[in-house]
């Protein structure tokens, strides 16, 4: 099995290899964990080759495939120095006990299980809040701990929309933000939020109200990024970290916004398709929402050919994967209305498409309307 393994083969598994959280480095030629000295005879190459076979039963292939990936590099540097010899490596028994599959007992939920039945557990980790809007919470109530994917086409209003969802958690529920803007620069997102803060354009507001509504952002947003600069997720996260590790003893971080998606700077692109890329990224944001107790909010355009042939929205269209539906907690599809003769084009439509929590909404459609002077949303 092994001796059938090509040699690209093993060379992707060792590209892999230095990533993989399980897998250690293997240990010097010196090292009595490498068995056999300088050889030349194929018996004891055989005999390496039964060591790692009999591995088999206790490890899964992917273990496998990367041990002897790494074994082959390490017996390539051995044999530049022995002159032909061959090695056979030993996994050591931690990286045995960390591929071999963890299980979970179901008991072990028990705690958390009698908390959610006697009531304990706070509504913002259940059920989810209000959104400031009693049409929209009958379908959709932000719950901490969860992802929330919103999409639409450009236009549509999906930024303009999160951020007064954002004022009115911060207003009502006291939830402190880190956001992610890639299209906001931060004296535009800042005139934004003290107008929908205010309710008027920010030419009326006065200087000391202003100066009001900058002490309640400075309370309940962080930024976490920069305007029209890419950043990798992983630096994302650790930013968010950052912010959730300092409000640790405030409440912490409960919301996330990363607006859009297409500015997280990719890596690899030769090797990983998007629709993987996206997969990984989800489980990533998924971690640390579980982890701190975050909501987390990604935008995310729809694909250019759905845009062309004028398809309806769904989160199946989002560019990227359809994995931004099948892993995400909650799904929003954001519509405003170009046509005068269909209605006001103040109107915008809130499409939910996926609530994996019952408890947190429903699937179903409401309106709202946006009021240009005070950049607020209000229900029809």
């Amino acid at each position: 099995l092994f001796r059938s393994l090509s040699g690209a083969m093993a060379e992707r598994a060792v590209a892999f290899a230095g990533s993989a959280p399980w897998f250690t480095t293997p240990a010097p030629v010196s090292s009595p964990a490498w068995r056999g000295q300088r050889t030349g005879g194929p018996t004891q190459q055989r005999r390496g080759h039964e060591d790692v076979a009999a591995l088999a039963a206790a490890t899964t292939a992917s273990a496998i495939a990367l041990a002897l990936a790494s074994g082959k590099r390490q017996r390539g540097r051995v044999a530049r120095r022995a002159r032909g010899g061959q090695m056979a490596p030993v996994l050591s028994q931690q990286v045995l006990e960390r591929a071999m599959p963890r299980s979970r007992k179901l008991s072990d939920c028990k705690a958390e299980l009698m908390e959610l039945v006697s009531g304990r557990t706070p509504k913002e980790e259940f059920s989810g809040v209000s959104t400031g809007w009693k049409s929209l919470d009958e379908l959709y109530r932000p719950v901490r701990g969860e992802l929330t994917v919103v999409s639409g086409i450009p236009g549509s209003g999906k930024s303009e929309w999160l951020l007064s969802l954002a004022i009115n958690l911060a207003r009502e529920h006291n939830w402190r933000f880190a956001t992610c803007m890639f299209e906001h620069k931060r004296e535009d997102l800042g005139q934004q939020l003290v107008e929908k803060l205010q309710g008027a354009r920010y030419t009326t507001v006065s200087a000391e109200a202003q100066q009001k509504h900058f002490d309640f952002m400075n309370k309940h947003f962080k930024l976490v990024g920069e305007f029209s600069k890419e950043l990798d997720i992983d630096d994302i996260l650790a930013s968010a970290q950052y912010v959730a590790d300092v409000l640790k003893d405030e409440g912490g971080l409960q919301g996330l916004i990363i607006d859009p998606y297409n500015y997280i700077a990719r890596t690899n692109t030769a090797l990983v398709q998007e629709t993987n890329f996206v997969s990984v990224l989800l489980t990533k944001l998924q971690q640390f929402a579980k982890k701190n107790k975050t909501h987390i909010w990604v935008v995310v355009h729809p694909t250019k050919q759905s845009q062309v042939t004028h398809a309806s929205a769904s989160l199946y269209n989002c560019s990227g994967s359809a994995n931004w539906f099948n892993k995400c907690d909650m799904g929003i599809i954001v519509e405003r209305n170009r046509d005068p003769e269909a209605g006001s084009r103040k109107e915008v439509t809130l499409n939910v498409q996926k609530v994996r929590n019952k408890f947190a909404g429903e699937v179903g459609t409401t309106k709202l309307e946006f009021q240009w002077e005070s950049r607020c949303y209000t229900e029809q």
